[in-house]
């Protein structure tokens, strides 16, 4: 029997089943996520402008740009580690998580004092909604170790309950206070509670504070892991943040905020295969020497995940128009076009996810830095260009081909070091029932007049064929899909 066989692995069994319970509790998290946010955001996009929606873009990426200061990796090193954790090591994380919050929060009252030359549309206001949202940063070393320390135990009971709990409390008090006339603070406080909400269920579930005590030599061999993988994340968040970076410097509050709410709807499926992604890389660190066991565990979820973005593309291109128009209202309009770029993306971003952790699990973390940190340079250069010459539709086009980009070169390095994804078998048959399901949706809106009847109309035809030809020509996902829901 060969060597690297997953007969062999062992524990390979007991692993299965904990992932598989954590994928079916993913399932049912993210549809109660994504309804209690779709909901929210409807409500939000038809009360605030879309300038409102811009500033709180913009205030929110500075806040996370300084949050990736305040980790250098030790999260996903927690969770990597094959050595047990004592409380000493997790104490000595702690502390260097901590230091790193206080000077995050400190550069960033610092730059408020320069911040109107780099954003000019940022009144003083908003500079104070900036300090008083940067005081989150202060509780993210407790949260993201407890975070980790569930993820490393592969307790996935916990975190679909931490993150229902905080969505819910974040949409009840942003249209609470937003209702009451509060307008931008409103959002601005509902993210402090639901930081404060998230704190207490995650300490119900995962009982752990640190102790007054720090040894360097605990920490060293995780920073050494850590610090190459902070710097591909950094990169991957500067990716992620184009609109901000990009728009908000060059383009008007409302293009932001246009582009924003396009990129919220991709984010639905991001979020999704970031998760899944979260979830698999706790199980690819755990086959890591298994490099065939990996690339099946890969290309399978990279199937799995195909399914759902595939879908997106097929409602949202030819329904988008209709879409806004009826339920946004038409001042929201002008985030269309975007939005298509924004929606083709799609399609690779499940796979630059899923690829990415089986590369990080290999322990080639240098490598995924060279490799995206060119390639998102490129992008900002590319959107920089385009965003002057063409507005911010230019800045969804560069994000296309950015994530396109960095999918294929991921595949190419992942077969490169042994993690083999046969991309056709994955993509042809699916592809193929997409684009069946795009023709019906085009003949559809010829034959019908608009109306937000025979809107829901068309989507659930739309819906009813793509889902039926999934089910006869992709039998195994659906098994593994039916699986999912039965252990949710």
């Amino acid at each position: 029997m060969k060597k690297n066989s997953p007969i062999q692995f062992e524990g390979y069994t007991e692993l299965k089943k904990k992932t598989v319970h954590g994928l079916s509790l993913l399932v049912v998290r993210e549809f109660f996520l994504k309804a209690i946010a779709v909901a929210g955001q409807i409500v939000l996009a038809r009360i605030l402008a879309p300038d409102i929606f811009g500033v709180f873009a913009i205030l929110s990426f500075l806040v996370g740009l300084a949050e990736l200061f305040t980790d250098i990796g030790l999260s996903q090193a927690i969770i990597q580690s094959h050595t047990q954790m004592d409380r000493e090591t997790l104490s000595s994380i702690f502390f260097v998580k901590q230091v790193l919050s206080l000077l995050a929060v400190a550069l960033l009252f610092v730059l408020c004092f320069f911040m109107s030359h780099l954003y000019p549309s940022l009144m003083p206001e908003h500079l104070l909604m900036l300090k008083i949202m940067a005081l989150t940063l202060l509780a993210k070393p407790l949260r993201t170790i407890l975070i980790s320390l569930l993820e490393r135990e592969l307790r996935y009971v916990a975190i679909p309950t931490v993150d229902i709990a905080g969505m819910v409390v974040y949409y009840l008090v942003a249209l609470s206070f937003v209702l009451a006339g509060f307008s931008l603070w409103g959002l601005v406080i509902a993210i402090l509670v639901k930081e404060v909400v998230e704190l207490a269920v995650l300490l119900y579930f995962q009982r752990w504070l640190p102790q007054i005590q720090f040894t360097f030599s605990k920490v060293r061999s995780f920073i050494h892991f850590g610090a190459y993988l902070q710097l591909a994340t950094f990169v991957g968040v500067i990716h992620n943040s184009m609109i901000p970076l990009i728009a908000g410097t060059q383009l008007t509050p409302a293009a932001v905020g246009f582009l924003d709410w396009g990129d919220k709807i991709v984010s639905i499926p991001r979020a999704v295969t970031d998760n899944i992604g979260r979830i698999s890389f706790s199980s690819f660190s755990r086959i890591q020497n298994n490099t065939e066991l990996l690339s099946r565990a890969c290309e399978k979820t990279l199937s799995l995940t195909s399914i759902m973005t595939l879908y997106l593309v097929t409602i949202i291109l030819p329904f988008g128009w209709e879409l806004v128009h009826f339920v946004l209202t038409d001042k929201w309009l002008p985030a269309v076009p975007p939005l298509y770029w924004f929606i083709g993306s799609v399609v690779f971003i499940g796979g630059v996810s899923i690829l990415q952790q089986g590369i990080i699990a290999l322990g080639k973390t240098k490598e995924i830095l060279a490799i995206s940190t060119t390639i998102i340079l490129l992008q900002v250069l590319t959107a920089f260009f385009l965003a002057r010459h063409v507005g911010m539709i230019g800045i969804a086009i560069s994000t296309f081909f950015g994530f396109a980009l960095l999918f294929f070169a991921y595949v190419w390095f992942g077969d490169h070091i042994g993690i083999h994804v046969r991309i056709g078998k994955m993509f042809f048959g699916k592809c193929a029932i997409a684009c069946l399901s795009l023709l019906l949706a085009v003949w559809l809106n010829s034959v019908f007049q608009m109306s937000l009847v025979t809107l829901m109309f068309k989507i659930s035809i739309v819906s009813v064929v793509y889902a039926l030809f999934i089910y006869l020509y992709e039998q195994e996902d659906v098994r593994i899909i039916f699986s999912l829901l039965s252990n949710s």
